[in-house]
């Protein structure tokens, strides 16, 4: 008489195999860059190849692998939490990876060989259905001073719990099941973001149609022109950036404050992406409009600079030098200032 073939009850889960991909093992320690992770599940239940359930999905957790007890918070939010300084994020933010992050795609012996146990495995368990992959990104802030070794834990609807350092808990009882165990090439470095001088930073000025009078003529001295902010890293190459703020958001300047003079400069700025202007509220402008912004390239941060014919010197006139705060394609945060040049009426300087 045959045996009865054992058969799982229909809700009993299984993780059978985690396969996870650093697509990058560097990340500036500026808290915005974000390294790539990819994670392979294979599941059953019931016996039967099955996927996660959307509560299964949404419940994956990334941890520390020395530190089981260890989760990485989630900060979507652009939260401040984090644990030691790492935190996750299931979106990506867009921010350029880590440039000296080269993933090794040779995979180490001990990968090879689970991957071609896999394949025999593949061979007598046939299943239509394919794996799931599951992307998930990871950010250091400057208090991650330590490698990060990754690793995640599933929980199953019916309480189990699968963890990649091979352990698990299930029915009340806790196990280690080796082929479980990645710990191999999972590892996550933190890095010092380059901070650049002042020197790197150029202003390339471009004119533009000269603003035209009451009338409609064209008056001499009177201009609206663009000076772009470009960022130059060691190698003369331009970095592109992400955002700016200005402070004050924009500063008048006269050649002289001598009786009669009424030729000012005035600025104004626009972060990359923005389509209109940011003036500051104490700068008079005069009786000609202030320009207006049709396109704004994303990686370009630009200064509005407007020369007038009307504007007396006055008290409370913001004429100083103009701090600067850019996030550059990385994520970093970068600072310079602005300043109009002595005894020049129209010409800008980093300071």
């Amino acid at each position: 008489m045959m045996k009865p073939t054992f058969q799982a009850p229909e809700d009993d889960f299984q993780v059978t195999a985690f396969t996870i991909t650093l697509q990058q093992t560097k990340v500036y320690r500026n808290g915005l860059q974000q390294a790539r992770i990819k994670l392979r599940l294979e599941a059953k239940r019931g016996g039967v190849a099955a996927h996660l359930t959307e509560a299964e999905e949404k419940g994956i957790c990334l941890f520390d692998y020395e530190a089981e007890e260890a989760l990485l918070p989630y900060t979507d939010d652009y939260s401040a939490v984090d644990y030691r300084g790492w935190a996750a994020q299931h979106e990506g933010r867009g921010y350029d990876y880590h440039p000296a992050s080269r993933r090794d795609d040779s995979p180490s012996i001990r990968k090879w060989i689970r991957s071609l146990l896999r394949r025999i495995r593949s061979i007598f368990w046939s299943s239509d259905l394919p794996p799931q992959d599951f992307y998930f990104y990871v950010t250091a802030n400057e208090k991650a001073l330590q490698n990060l070794v990754v690793a995640f834990a599933i929980t199953g609807d019916d309480e189990s719990v699968y963890r990649s350092n091979g352990w698990y808990d299930k029915g009340g009882k806790r196990d280690y099941n080796p082929g479980l165990d990645e710990d191999t090439g999972v590892t996550l470095a933190p890095d010092s973001p380059i901070v650049y001088s002042s020197d790197n930073f150029v202003l390339s000025r471009r004119p533009t149609p000269s603003a035209a009078d009451s009338d409609g003529h064209l008056a001499d001295d009177i201009f609206n022109d663009i000076v772009v902010i470009s960022l130059r890293d060691a190698g003369g190459l331009s970095l592109a950036l992400r955002h700016m703020t200005c402070t004050p958001a924009g500063v008048i300047h006269w050649i002289n404050k001598l009786e009669g003079t009424m030729n000012p400069c005035f600025t104004g700025y626009a972060s990359p992406g923005d389509t209109d202007f940011k003036w500051n509220d104490k700068v008079q402008t005069g009786g000609i409009p202030k320009p207006t912004l049709a396109t704004n390239d994303r990686g370009k941060c630009i200064l509005a600079l407007c020369g007038r014919i009307d504007i007396r010197p006055y008290p409370g006139a913001p004429d100083g030098s103009i701090a600067l705060r850019l996030i550059d394609a990385y994520g970093t945060t970068q600072t310079c200032g602005l300043r109009f040049v002595d005894h020049s009426r129209d010409d800008l300087e980093v300071v």
